[in-house]
């Protein structure tokens, strides 16, 4: 009879315990739920409206200065944690790929065109063609869907070609 007690008295404790855990999850977590507080990383989601570009985005690239940079299909952004800025670089405008490399430099690739950043005393950013270098005969390159910046160099994959 005693065993019988016992159980009872042990599984309504238990009972107890999960209604409370339903009814006020807020006691089972010993830390504030907030975002910060919890160990989770800052997000901030940005949606067309907010930076009022073309919606296609198809890469991201953050400098040392924490700038971050996307290749849209309208150019190339730059969004510096309060406002956003386009540069038109060069004709067809849609970048389609980016990387930087150790030493800082931006480099793209997109429609026929890849090239790099380079920034002058104010961080004014000018783009520097890379095409001129490239035999006459395979300069209509299409689209550079790929730039990756690498220990040993920086290279721009098309269909056909890898450029380095």
């Amino acid at each position: 009879m005693n065993n019988l007690i016992s159980m009872s008295a042990k599984n309504l404790l238990i009972f107890l315990l999960i209604l409370m855990g339903c009814t006020f999850p807020s006691l089972l977590n010993g830390q504030s739920t907030s975002q910060a507080e919890s160990g989770l990383p800052f997000l901030h989601n940005f949606s067309p409206k907010d930076y009022d570009f073309h919606p296609q985005n198809w890469g991201i690239i953050q400098d040392s200065r924490g700038i971050i940079f996307i290749a849209n299909t309208a150019g190339l952004l730059e969004y510096g944690g309060a406002t956003w800025r386009q540069h038109a670089l060069f004709e067809n405008l849609t970048i389609l790929s980016s990387a930087i490399d150790y030493q800082g430099t931006i480099f793209l690739g997109g429609r026929g065109e890849f090239g790099y950043l380079q920034p002058d005393s104010i961080w004014r950013l000018t783009y520097i063609s890379l095409i001129n270098y490239l035999p006459e005969n395979i300069r209509d390159l299409k689209v550079v869907r790929e730039t990756c910046a690498a220990s040993h160099g920086v290279y721009f994959r098309t269909k056909n070609h890898i450029f380095r």
